[in-house]
């Protein structure tokens, strides 16, 4: 069976968690058998999404897309656009179309996709779940490849061997994301060494400001680096804020890193925002109030003290085995069973 992944990416465009994302849910299909085809209406994104997926690339511009369709006989095609589906309706596609969306604003034209009798739904939150209102649904998290990110064997975990206490935080440096009470808690606690992993330049360069010798910025770095930087560490940490962004509204948002941590085995500290404690509790990770540097601070020092004891190393576990539920396979899988 044939399935194409859709999602209509720039090249400024290509370094993002929702690519990232669709990414993951391309190597999902392959798990389960399937051949994968990927649009590319670019070169630089070819290259891009080849360096991270050994899969079939179309590249074409989007009017000619329906001809390669039809050419390499697409049996489903896997939407992250919130707008091909109603192309591809429009164009008399006979197919299985699988829209995901992480976005909480309806279509106007919404009723078509609830009508279509091949159109079939997933997302990350019970709100758009519920707000798109499609009765052929799947309700999962971003997911990750656990058996990439969980192979200990081929990672390297000796990144900050000339510091102690690393607290490890990756993605966008974003001040939504947490960083500002992150640099808060590096300043009262200089013995213990932040590392951020990720950000733009100009992100970058405005934290410098406000923060202090025991922070380190690493940069952007290819997403296939960064389990280094997790096996690396001793606390790994998700500090957003419960204000979130509207386009990442903290009761919405899923981060693909919760799982990729988890599958670290290294103990996890996150806020407890909606969007994380629809997935895991605190059998599976230790919650601090969001936006409380003191609080993030008493659970940074509690993990720091309690790490090789039972109470933390259960803790762990717990979350592992969470991460082994929410994989791109069984998340591709239960996609294939819902339009069989």
């Amino acid at each position: 069976m044939n399935i194409l992944i859709y999602q209509d990416l720039h090249e400024r465009n290509i370094i993002k968690a929702n690519v990232v994302n669709t990414i993951n849910v391309a190597k999902g299909f392959q798990q389960n058998n399937y051949n994968v085809f990927y649009f590319a209406k670019a070169k630089k994104v070819k290259s891009y999404i080849k360096s991270q997926i050994n899969c079939n690339i179309i590249l074409t511009k989007n009017n000619y897309l329906l001809d390669k369709i039809k050419e390499n006989n697409i049996d489903i095609i896997y939407c992250r656009d919130n707008d091909f589906p109603f192309y591809l309706i429009e164009n008399n596609y006979s197919g299985k179309i699988i829209l995901e969306s992480h976005d909480p604003v309806v279509p106007n034209n919404i009723e078509i996709l609830r009508k279509h009798k091949n159109l079939f739904f997933t997302s990350i939150s019970p709100i758009i779940i519920k707000k798109f209102g499609i009765e052929r649904n799947l309700l999962f998290p971003c997911s990750i490849d656990f058996e990439y990110f969980s192979n200990r064997a081929n990672f390297r975990d000796d990144l900050f061997k000339n510091t102690k206490n690393n607290v490890v935080y990756c993605g966008h440096l974003y001040d939504y994301k947490g960083i500002p009470i992150l640099l808060e808690v590096a300043e009262r606690n200089r013995d213990l060494t932040f590392h951020l992993v990720g950000g733009k330049k100009e992100d970058i360069e405005r934290h410098k400001k406000n923060a202090g010798d025991n922070v380190i910025f690493h940069g952007h770095q290819d997403y296939n680096n960064v389990p280094n930087y997790l096996y690396s560490s001793d606390i790994l940490i998700i500090p957003y804020s419960v204000r979130g962004n509207k386009y990442s509204p903290s009761n919405i948002t899923s981060p693909i890193k919760l799982f990729e941590y988890l599958s670290t085995k290294k103990p996890v500290i996150c806020s407890n925002i909606i969007g994380i404690k629809n997935w895991i509790s605190e059998d599976d990770a230790v919650f601090f109030k969001a936006d409380d540097s003191n609080d993030l601070q008493e659970k940074i020092r509690y993990i720091l003290e309690n790490r090789s004891k039972d109470v933390v190393q259960k803790i762990i576990n717990n979350g592992y085995k969470k991460a082994q539920n929410y994989t791109t396979k069984n998340k591709c899988k239960k996609l294939l069973d819902l339009i069989s």
